[in-house]
């Protein structure tokens, strides 16, 4: 057993990609595809990409991976419980701001990674999305590229992995999506989660137009 840790990867597919070329392995189509569809998805259809995930991105192609089927595969109809569940976090979301940076903090009983991609488009520049349930709480939290880009802020590292520590749970993810679960300390995980991007946020003022 061992662990393979890429902290500056886009995607968990970009790692499996490099395991096959490392074996000298050629994917099949099928492989490809599903590779392909998961480097969609972790960057949120290519918009956080970096150089090599587009590189990636390529070499799939010539595999013979379609990128208008790959988007039709990913473009599902959102069910009637997941628009509720955005629209009631938005309606309860509360707004910090931090030297120019957007905080939106809200809670829901279900799909709270799919609020939080909500709360980043409709202006947040991060976004948590907290649910309790009999078993414990889920924390999720989403970042802007801005956010990647002019601060220092992991939210995998700086964020998910000490609430859920706290929470007597583990959190972990990417530097601008991550996510954490436990099975106490709510209120000792938000009152963190502010702290930490405070001091995150307050360090590096907003640019002009940033997005």
């Amino acid at each position: 057993q061992f662990t393979i840790i890429d902290e500056e990867a886009i995607a968990t597919a970009e790692l499996i990609f490099e395991i096959f070329q490392a074996l000298n392995v050629r994917p099949s189509l099928e492989t490809a595809c599903l590779l392909f569809l998961g480097l969609l998805f972790d960057s949120r259809h290519l918009l956080l990409a970096n150089n090599k995930t587009i590189s990636i991105v390529h070499q799939l192609v010539e595999l013979g991976v379609i990128y208008s089927d790959m988007i039709k595969l990913l473009s599902v109809s959102m069910d009637r419980p997941e628009r509720i569940a955005r629209l009631k976090a938005a309606q309860r979301s509360t707004l910090h701001e931090f030297n120019g940076w957007l905080v939106a903090i809200s809670h829901t009983s279900a799909f709270e990674a799919s609020a939080c991609r909500a709360l980043i488009r409709l202006g947040a520049d991060v976004a948590i999305v907290y649910g309790q349930t009999k078993d414990g709480v889920r924390f999720s939290a989403r970042a802007t590229n801005a956010v990647a880009h002019e601060t220092d802020l992991n939210l995998a590292k700086d964020l998910m992995e000490k609430i859920g520590s706290i929470m007597h749970g583990e959190g972990g993810g990417h530097k601008t999506a991550a996510g954490c679960s436990g099975i106490d300390n709510l209120e000792a995980g938000l009152d963190l989660s502010l702290e930490i991007l405070k001091n995150k946020l307050s360090s590096k003022s907003k640019l002009p137009n940033s997005e």
